[in-house]
This record gives C-alpha cells, sequence and structure tokens, in this order.
C-alpha cells in the first residue's frame, strides 16, 4: 500500500514550508523502510524532493499519478500517515492546512471524509481514547490495518532520544543547562500566552480594515444616481483603492499568521539560526554537533540543500540555511524573513579566506528584525596529511595567536568595521574556531589522543561556552526578546505599509481638493473664451455671405422667386458656408477637446503619482479611476456640428424667402421710373438678404452654443461629482487607516511594556520570577517606553536598574537599553 508514490507525496508534505525537520525526515525515512514497499533507488526520488533538487518530481506530478493509479484506500492512507506526522506536534501550520486543502481536492476527497480522517487520526495519539478503543474493540480502521501504530512508535522513540552527542552532549547535558532551558520555555509560554491575544487583534483590525474598505464601495453602489457615469466612474475609482488597501492587508495578514506559526514551533525551544555564505562552514558545524561526521556534509557538492533543516536537541533547536548567494536559492531576505522570527540568536558563519564587507550587508536585515548575534569566524587550513595535522598539533594556537597579515586579529577588525557599518553596533563576540579539525575530532580512524588534541585546538568548546552562557544567563532575556520584542514586528510591518498608503492618499487628497478649486476656475473660463470663439467663427462664416448680397441683388433683383432661390443656393455652394462653417466649428471642437483633455489628464496625474509612490505590483489601470471614453463620448455627441449646422439650412434657399419679400413696392411701383424701380428692387432684395442672413447668423450662434453648453456643463458637472466623490472617498480611506493604526499604536504600547517589563525583572531572584504577565503590574512598573528600534530602549519606569545591569541587558539584547525613574 505505502508505495513511491505515497512516498514522495509525504517528502513534498514534509518540506512544504522549505523546512526540514530533521527529526520528522528521519521518522518519515524509517517509517518508509520498515513499512513501505518502496525499492531502493526509489529512495533517491524521494531524497531529491527533501533537497529540493533539479531533478524532483513536482507535486502536481505526483498528485496527478497518485489519483490516477491509486485506489480511494491508498489516498486516505496517504492522507492519514501525512496528517499523523504533522499532528504529533499538536497542530497543523498554515501551510500544511494549504497542503491537504489543495492535495485533497485533487485526490478527490472531499472536506467531510477529510476532517473525518484528521479526527480519528488526532484519537490515535490520544493514549486514553486509544486504549478506550482497544477495549472496546472499536479501533479504527487504519490502526487495523497497522499504518498509523508504527509510525506512532517511532515518534515516540525519536522523541525520547532526542539528544546531542560526544562533546556537545557533555557540555550541554547538565542540571545547569536543563534548569535554564525550562526557565526559558516557561518564560516563552507565559510571553505567547500575553502576546497571542494581540497578535490575533492585529489580524482581526486587518479584517475589519478590508470590511471597511469595501463598505466604501457597496455605500457608493447605493447612491440615488447610480447610473451617473461620474458614479460609475468613481465606482471604479474606489474599486481601484481597495484592491490597493487589499493587496496590503492580504499581505500583512499572511505574514502575521505566518510569524505567529513560527514563534509558535519555536515557543519550547531555545532557537539558534547559522546564516552565512555557502561553504561557510554551516553544515561542518551541524555535522560535528551532532555527532554524525563527514556523513553528514555532503562532501564535494556545493550545498546540501535548498531547504532549511531543522534540528533539536534537549531543549535546543538548530536551524541550518542553505547559503547567502547559493545557486539557484532564494533571495538573502528571503532566507532572512524564513528564519529570523523564531530565532533567539543568529550565527553568522564567516571563513578567514574570504571576509569581505559585501559579506555585512546582510547583517543589516538582521538589524531590522532586532536579532543579536554572535559571529563564528571559521579558520581554514588543510589538516588533511599526517604532517599538517602534526604541525597543527604542535601549537594550535598559533593560527590563532599570530600577527602577520593574515593573522586572525586582522580579520577580527575588519568584522568590527563592517559589523558597525552594517549592523550598527559591534558589542557582539566573535569567536574563532577551526571547525574542521573539530570534524576530524570525530574521525574514529584517528588515534583517540589526536582526536582530543584536535578537539581542544579546534576551540569549538569556546563556541559551545558561548551557547550554553547564551541559554544559561540569557535564555529567558532572549526568549522574551524573540516573543514579546519580535512581536512588534508585523505590526511595525503593517504600520509602515499602512502609514505609505496613507500619505499617498493625503497626497493625493490635498492635490484633489486644490485641483478642484483650480479646475472649478479653468471650466468657467473655457466656457467663455470658446463660446467667444464659436460666436466669432460664425460671424466670419456670415460675413463672406454678407459680402456677396450686393452683387446678387444687382444680378438677380428682376428673375422670378424660384430661380433666386435656386441661385441663392448655387451661390452658398459655391461660397461653401455650410462646409466651412462645419469645419471651422470642428477645428474649435478639436481644440476644446484637446484642452479639456489636458485637465483631465492633469486630474489624472494625481493617480498616477500615486501609482508610482505606492510601489505595490498591484494590477493598477489609473486611467479606470476616470472614463475618458464616457467623457468624449459628450463632446462627439455635443459638438456634432456639421449635422448641427445642416439643420439650419433646411428650406429651398436654406433661409425661407417669402414671396411678399421679393414684391417690392405694390401700387406705388407703377408710377417710378424705370431705373427707381430697378434701385427700389436691388435695395429691397439686399435688405431682405441683410435681415435674412442676420437672424439665421444670430439662430446659427444661439444653437450652436446651445449645443457647446450641454455638452460643457455635463463634463464639467461629471468632472466636478467625480472629484468631490473621489475627495469624499479618499477623506473615508484616510480616516479608516488613521483609526487602524492607532489601534495598532495601543497594540505596540502594550508589547513594548511587557518586553520592558520583562527586561526590569529579569535580574529577579528564582523565587520572584513571575512566568505569567498580569497587565495591572505592567502598568504599575512601566510608565511608557520610547523606542528607536534596534538601536535603543528607554524605559520609563517606577523603579532604577543598576548600571552594571543596563549594561549587561544591552550586551544582551544588542540595543542601548536607558531607564528613566518617574519617581
Amino acid at each position: 500500500m505505502i508505495n513511491i508514490d505515497v512516498g514522495l507525496f509525504l517528502a513534498h508534505l514534509i518540506v512544504t514550508d522549505n523546512k526540514i525537520d530533521i527529526k520528522t525526515n528521519n521518522i518519515l525515512m524509517d517509517y518508509l523502510k520498515d513499512e513501505g514497499d518502496i525499492r531502493p533507488e526509489e529512495f533517491q526520488q524521494i531524497n531529491d524532493v527533501i533537497e529540493n533538487n533539479d531533478d524532483a518530481r513536482p507535486l502536481d506530478q505526483v498528485l496527478r499519478r497518485l489519483s490516477d493509479e491509486s485506489s480511494s484506500e491508498v489516498k486516505e492512507i496517504a492522507m492519514a500517515i501525512g496528517l499523523a506526522l504533522c499532528l504529533h506536534k499538536g497542530f497543523l501550520s498554515t501551510t500544511e492546512v494549504a497542503f491537504f486543502k489543495s492535495s485533497r481536492k485533487v485526490l478527490g476527497i472531499e472536506a467531510p471524509r477529510f476532517n473525518l480522517l484528521k479526527a480519528e487520526v488526532k484519537l490515535e495519539f490520544d493514549e486514553t481514547a486509544i486504549a478506550s478503543l482497544a477495549m472496546e474493540q472499536r479501533r479504527h480502521k487504519l490502526i487495523q490495518q497497522g499504518y498509523i501504530l508504527p509510525l506512532k512508535r517511532l515518534i515516540d522513540k525519536y522523541d525520547s532520544d532526542e539528544r546531542l552527542t560526544g562533546h556537545s552532549d557533555a557540555m550541554m547535558k547538565n542540571e545547569e543547562y536543563a534548569s535554564a532551558i525550562s526557565h526559558s520555555r516557561e518564560i516563552g509560554k507565559g510571553d505567547m500566552v500575553f502576546a497571542r491575544p494581540l497578535l490575533h487583534e492585529h489580524i482581526e483590525e486587518l479584517h475589519n480594515l478590508r470590511t471597511a474598505v469595501d463598505q466604501l464601495t457597496s455605500n457608493l453602489k447605493k447612491v440615488r444616481n447610480h447610473d451617473s457615469d461620474a458614479t460609475r466612474s468613481l465606482i471604479d475609482a474606489s474599486k481601484n483603492l481597495q484592491s490597493q488597501v487589499h493587496g496590503i492587508v492580504q499581505e500583512r495578514e499572511r505574514d502575521t499568521e505566518s510569524f505567529l506559526e513560527n514563534i509558535e514551533n519555536a515557543a519550547d525551544y531555545f532557537t539558534i539560526s547559522f546564516l552565512g555564505k555557502t561553504k561557510a562552514g554551516k553544515s561542518t558545524l551541524h555535522a560535528v554537533l551532532s555527532g554524525k561526521g563527514k556523513d553528514a556534509i555532503g562532501v564535494g557538492r556545493q550545498r546540501t540543500t535548498r531547504n532549511n533543516r531543522v534540528y533539536t536537541w534537549q531543549g535546543l533547536r538548530i536551524i541550518d540555511t542553505p547559503g547567502i548567494g547559493a545557486p539557484h536559492g532564494e533571495s538573502d531576505e528571503d532566507i532572512a524573513k524564513s528564519v529570523l522570527d523564531e530565532s533567539d540568536l543568529i550565527c553568522y558563519v564567516l571563513k578567514n579566506d574570504s571576509v569581505q564587507e559585501k559579506e555585512f550587508e546582510f547583517l543589516s536585515l538582521i538589524k531590522k528584525r532586532n536579532k543579536p548575534i554572535l559571529i563564528l569566524l571559521n579558520v581554514k587550513t588543510n589538516l588533511d596529511s599526517s604532517a599538517r595535522r602534526r604541525r597543527f598539533l604542535r601549537d594550535p594556537d598559533d593560527i590563532y595567536e599570530r600577527e602577520d597579515e593574515k593573522s586572525i586579529k586582522g580579520h577580527l577588525n575588519r568584522i568590527r568595521e563592517y559589523a558597525r557599518k552594517h549592523y550598527a553596533n559591534d558589542t557582539f563576540e566573535i569567536i574563532p574556531v577551526h571547525l574542521y579539525a573539530s570534524l576530524l575530532s570525530q574521525d574514529k580512524t584517528i588515534p583517540e589522543s589526536e582526536r582530543h588534541a584536535l578537539f581542544d585546538g579546534s576551540r569549538l568548546a569556546h563556541f559551545e561556552s558561548a551557547i550554553r552562557q547564551s541559554i544559561v544567563s540569557q535564555g529567558h532575556i532572549r526568549k522574551s526578546q524573540t516573543i514579546l520584542n519580535g512581536c512588534l514586528n508585523p505590526i511595525l510591518d503593517t504600520e509602515k505599509s499602512l502609514n505609505h498608503h496613507l500619505d499617498v492618499f493625503e497626497k493625493i487628497s490635498e492635490n484633489f481638493d486644490r485641483f478642484h478649486l483650480d479646475s472649478t476656475q479653468k471650466f468657467e473660463t473655457m466656457k467663455q473664451k470658446y463660446i467667444r470663439r464659436i460666436r466669432q467663427a460664425i460671424d466670419e462664416e456670415f460675413l463672406k455671405v454678407e459680402e456677396q448680397i450686393s452683387h446678387f441683388s444687382h444680378s438677380n433683383y428682376d428673375v422670378s422667386k424660384s430661380l433666386i432661390e435656386s441661385r441663392w443656393e448655387d451661390l452658398l455652394e459655391e461660397i461653401g458656408l455650410e462646409r466651412r462653417l462645419a469645419a471651422s466649428l470642428e477645428s474649435i471642437q478639436l481644440e476644446y477637446t484637446g484642452e479639456v483633455q489636458d485637465l483631465l489628464s492633469e486630474m489624472m496625474e494625481n493617480m498616477r503619482f500615486a501609482k508610482l509612490l505606492l510601489r505595490q505590483n498591484f494590477s493598477y489601470d489609473s486611467s479606470a479611476m476616470f472614463d475618458f471614453r464616457r467623457m468624449f463620448g459628450y463632446l462627439s455627441a455635443g459638438l456634432g456640428v456639421a449635422a448641427a449646422v445642416a439643420l439650419l439650412f433646411s428650406g429651398p434657399v436654406g433661409w425661407g424667402l417669402t414671396a411678399a419679400a421679393l414684391v417690392v413696392g405694390g401700387v406705388k411701383f407703377l408710377f417710378k421710373s424705370k431705373k427707381q424701380k430697378i434701385q427700389d428692387a436691388i435695395t429691397s432684395l439686399s435688405a431682405e438678404l441683410k435681415k435674412v442672413t442676420a437672424k439665421h447668423n444670430q439662430d446659427t450662434k444661439d444653437q450652436v452654443e446651445a449645443v457647446f453648453l450641454e455638452a460643457h456643463d455635463k463634463i464639467s458637472n461629471e468632472t466636478f461629482a467625480f472629484q468631490r466623490g473621489m475627495m469624499s472617498t479618499l477623506k473615508d480611506n484616510i480616516k479608516i487607516l488613521s483609526d487602524s493604526l492607532d489601534s495598532m499604536k495601543v497594540q505596540q504600547d502594550r508589547l513594548n511594556k511587557a518586553y520592558a517589563y520583562r527586561l526590569m525583572t529579569a535580574y529577579a531572584p528564582d523565587e520572584q520570577v513571575e512566568y505569567g504577565l498580569d497587565q495591572s503590574k505592567i502598568d504599575a512598573l512601566i510608565d511608557r517606553v520610547e523606542r528607536d528600534f534596534g538601536k535603543s530602549i528607554t524605559i520609563h519606569a517606577r523603579d532604577g536598574m543598576e548600571a552594571s545591569r543596563l549594561d549587561h541587558l544591552s550586551n544582551v539584547i544588542q540595543e542601548d537599553v536607558k531607564v528613566r525613574n518617574i519617581q
């Protein structure tokens, strides 16, 4: 039943968070060897997944094969074994929950069935429940098949066998160490009880923030004028702002939940993370501490894994990272974030043949998380030949004490110089160690006397002593630094992101307020300007007509009305009045459209400016915040001047000349001379044409102006409505963000005061140690706390502290501690 497909599925599960818990890995491998039907050569495929090698079979392939080629029973067995591997620690992590959710869907296991499996696996780890089920002979099907109980026995065995070996085991395994580990663990539990609700409160605040922002858009959709183009544009704009807040809130929720999970995992241990460049010596250090020797290193390989390895012994938890700058590795910042939050101490490993400033740039990331460091300088010399070993053993102190240009002292000076620049201080300890000599000390082919001398000459005992000291005298302080001080990090990260958005929104809001006043004046100025331009253009075109009236009258005073109409129509066509007037007004329309577009584009720059300031990877189309297509639709519809002008030129001659107007003089006409008759006819025709031309000049101006004003008012009103709505929406967003930030300040204040309380009571006698934190006692001692995060903490308290203890605290947390007595 447990074949290679099940094995690959379980391998993907145990590295789903990019960490390899060595104990869990060993349990799985032993279990698959004992209980599985997996060929020896297939174990390399499983190892490829665990080591994240290039040849590793992807999870989606594994799931498809398991889904297509396995029975429903095998799928459930795979899921149940996976749940047992994870649930033995008491809970499922966020990444494990996501893994099971996506996997069960591919495997066709419905949620109710999965939940039943999970409940029954939990029962299998409950001794009382198992005994009860056994007595009643109602044991679960999977127990009857014998898949879970063998795994449980392996887990129990590894739990009882967890220990360091060799020198390290002797170093750590004593009453003082055990007491310190217990003390640190109990402090951690008390700190978690205090901090956990605050982080849940922070996550809830983020959820409420997202809900409040969603409500803004929902409210907009309910406004009365819901068909307004301005309202629709405003809804688009609000959604865009909403997506920005959503993006940061979702990221902060995810990061805060991940942080909480990390420190929950680390609460029971004193955690040291080993960081440094590839081949600096981290794997050698682990091989020595675990007593596994050269077999644990992966000799000749660039590095042993692309995942973080987690080792646990005697209350000590060590995380081995792949290496900064490792090929195909994550970015330095990703590596740091993956281990820093759960670390009580960072051991930064350097080697003496490559102390370069670039290696220390990474320290700035550690300092941002306010983590204490210890630097291990791996002194590398070749000891493989017997002659070189003998020379080393004759005077092992020589490499540490020499004064030449390659001396250790020169490296130490450079390390402190670079650290001051990138870590802000150099109060940490630097320990030179010959790791290869310590590794050889575990080689059973070397005589025992030499092995003891190699270990002593390696000075690994100095490093072990520093670790032991960190745990025995400083562990409880650093545990509070990890939990209480560490819980500030996700809140501060949220505050930084939201403050950035708040600053941007406030700048945009200020710009909109200012731009609204400015654009009101500009739209009024544009209106007056283009009304004048329209009238002037129409006058100019009609003037060309008026200039032809005298000549036309002289040529047509004696023809019939129908012929006058026909010839007048021909004259207008020849002059091209309609065409020229339409072209002139169209040119004005284009100029007006361009000026409006410039004005609206200027408004849109506020949005584009926001995009640049926010620097977030959101799908962000600022043009969607204000629909140019809708706005300029008004222009094309409202300023379709060619069609509007054509309507004015209806009728036989366009202006409806009447027969009465052409019968000039009546009875008196009979008594006039021929010359006078001709002159009167010309004058009468000219006057009528001028009158009609003037009238239709005015009618044309009135009608085109009305069309223009309708379009202009539509655009300006929609623009102003959008601006007012945008200003209101921005102000609503600003208030929501401000209120959330105020709540986060309260969370920060409580954590800072609790952390300050732990620092102030760090030296209390054993009988006075308080593992739980009482808010009333905190408030009674601590008035307020001022932070320059990562650099200094100033505690305003109703009690003082000796200078020597302040100095010690500052060295432990590697941050300047000051106490101001408020009495």
